[in-house]
């Protein structure tokens, strides 16, 4: 098994590839191969974590889905219907009442951010989309969500 964080990685690929918008040009890492064939696409990655609570038994931790959606050219319509259908995706993802196939608890939105850039040699434009995912683990084990 790995980390509770890495499966909750796994299950954001899973979930995340094969939309409409993006397919399987999905790539775990925070930057994009900039070529129009792999584009439109989309990064997955995870940000900084930190303990936002816990019991006598249990930490409950926070950690950042980085998302970014990169299409070609000056493309707002693209990045917003791959924004809708992660968005759809990631929320629908529930088992037992608990996100990501039951290894969190809570899955908040937190941000986005859409830039068009001239500066490389494909232009493009990128959404960053910013998820916060709350999970628990027991203390002592890493790899299991509870």
């Amino acid at each position: 098994m790995s980390h509770v964080q890495t499966q909750i990685l796994d299950r954001a690929v899973t979930i995340l590839t094969g939309l409409e918008t993006t397919g399987a040009k999905v790539f775990r890492s925070r930057l994009h191969p900039l070529t129009p064939a792999t584009m439109p696409g989309l990064c997955i990655s995870l940000g900084a974590e930190g303990a936002i609570g816990g019991t006598i038994d249990g930490t409950s931790k926070s950690v950042r889905l980085n998302l970014g959606v990169v299409v070609e050219g000056d493309d707002t319509v693209l990045t917003g219907s791959a924004f809708a259908e992660i968005e759809a995706a990631l929320y629908a993802d529930i088992a037992g009442g608990r996100f990501f196939n039951g290894l969190a608890f809570n899955l908040v939105y937190s941000g986005s951010d859409r830039q068009h850039v001239t500066t490389t040699a494909v232009q493009h434009t990128r959404l960053d989309i910013v998820y916060r995912v709350e999970y628990q683990t027991q203390d002592g084990d890493a790899e299991t969500a509870c």
